[in-house]
């Protein structure tokens, strides 16, 4: 009795096992793993005598444990390769719906594996008859004995958990479903409205809160038209070459407010010497820094053609005379 409490309770810890797994991989993968199964299963009943006898022909060993090893290994074989072979080539990321109807299918594929290896056992080892091992376990006994009911049962479960998953996901995207307004060719885009509240939310937003904080509304983003941008090529060898010394002394009017067209600074300095000549100028000792001033903007004006002429000094000999 003990030993039966004992294998009831490994058959249950590999299904317990599977459910996580089941979870994690999703549905679709789930399913890929149940034909796999199915068709080990096929494969199996067919070819596990004949190559077990095989077996037993070429190797020294009772003909009932060989078929026993080729069945068993030919089923997880096929349930590996087929099974996860081919749920590795989908990419899927399944939601909590596909992951619990993953987990479901684990659970489901399981009992179908353990059953079969257990029938295989009574099958090649032990002629037909159930072990007292088996016999006096409650998991064990009805995954073997009473397989054909399982079977029942897991095809009735997983048409169930279908029509319910398509039920669920038909509701959830009519509850969410978003209306797509049409226009005309050549009409200017309007700006997305507001998505349509779902019955849940609706719900949500009438009960009362304890505590009601100011929300900004959402802002829109509408799209404009931008002008275009123009870039401008750069060509090094267009340019005009930089200023020289010479040009930059003779083009100093340009500093000046107006704009206005002047002599160079040589024609300047040549006029003042014409006109003021540098012995008779007073010490500059003797000149103001207001009259320095008068004097250099008088001297601007005239040069530039916008003021008068400036007025010769007079130099102490000429009261004299």
């Amino acid at each position: 009795m003990v030993q039966s409490i004992v294998l009831d309770a490994l058959l249950l810890l590999i299904l317990m096992l599977l459910v996580p797994l089941g979870f994690y991989r999703g549905g679709m993968r789930e399913v890929c793993s149940a034909a796999g199964l199915l068709l080990g299963l096929l494969i199996t009943n067919e070819w596990a005598e004949r190559w077990g006898s095989w077996v037993a022909s070429r190797v020294d060993v009772r003909t009932g444990v060989s078929q026993f090893v080729v069945a068993v290994t030919v089923l997880t074989l096929v349930t590996a390769l087929v099974g996860y072979g081919a749920a590795a080539g989908f990419s899927s990321r399944p939601g909590p719906g596909g992951r619990m109807y993953g987990g479901l299918i684990a659970l489901l594929t399981g009992a179908v594996f353990l059953g079969s290896v257990i029938n295989f056992v009574t099958r090649f080892l032990t002629d037909g008859e159930y072990p007292a091992l088996v016999e006096n376990g409650y998991l064990a006994r009805a995954l073997s004995i009473g397989l054909d009911w399982v079977l029942l049962g897991v095809g009735l479960t997983v048409v169930l958990a279908s029509v319910f998953g398509m039920i669920v996901r038909e509701r959830d995207t009519d509850e969410y479903e978003i209306p797509v307004t049409y226009q005309a060719a050549g009409a200017a885009p309007s700006a997305p409205g507001p998505r349509p509240a779902a019955p849940r939310e609706l719900a949500r937003r009438e009960q009362a809160p304890d505590k009601i904080e100011p929300v900004s509304p959402p802002e829109i983003a509408v799209r404009e038209r931008s002008a275009a941008v123009r870039v401008k090529e750069v060509r090094h060898w267009e340019e005009s070459p930089p200023a020289m010394p010479s040009d930059l002394a003779t083009n100093w009017h340009r500093t000046w407010p107006g704009g206005t067209k002047g002599s160079s600074l040589r024609a300047r300095s040549e006029a003042q010497a014409t006109r003021r000549p540098a012995s008779d100028d007073p010490a500059p000792d003797q000149q103001t820094t207001g009259g320095h001033d008068a004097r250099v903007i008088r001297d601007w004006l005239a040069d530039d053609g916008d003021g008068p002429a400036p007025q010769p000094r007079a130099r102490p000999g000429d009261a004299d005379e």
